[in-house]
């Protein structure tokens, strides 16, 4: 199997070894804007892998990430999108669980930053 495609053989590696997947979220939010890092990312959250974010910048997510992907050619983001479509919930479905997962971790990390300061 060539790199792209060993996600879940990784994930479940980690996941046995009582690990989670974490995505770090640069301050251009490059990872949401790639069909391959959105696709794994959705791929560990259907697993029910446990997933953590690690932001630079702190920022929501918002509206359709796919329509804002991008891949290495065209082909490439036609055949993302074309999985897309025809896997749970499709397009939508799929925007939505990365961008509610997006979301619920920017409320973690605020939260923890937040009581930081308290203390």
């Amino acid at each position: 199997r060539c790199q792209v495609d060993k996600l879940d053989l990784v994930a479940e590696q980690i996941r046995r070894r009582g690990g989670n997947v974490l995505v770090c979220v640069d301050s251009k939010t490059q990872v949401l804007k790639r069909f391959a890092c959105l696709m794994e990312l959705r791929k560990a959250l259907l697993d029910g892998m446990p997933v953590e974010a690690s932001f630079i910048s702190i920022q929501e997510a918002r509206g359709s990430l796919t329509s804002k992907a991008t891949a290495c050619s065209e082909k490439a983001a036609l055949e993302a999108m074309e999985q897309i479509a025809v896997g749970p919930g499709g397009v939508d479905g799929f925007n939505q669980e990365i961008v509610s997962f997006i979301n619920e971790q920017v409320a973690i990390k605020w939260k923890e930053k937040v009581e930081g300061k308290r203390r």
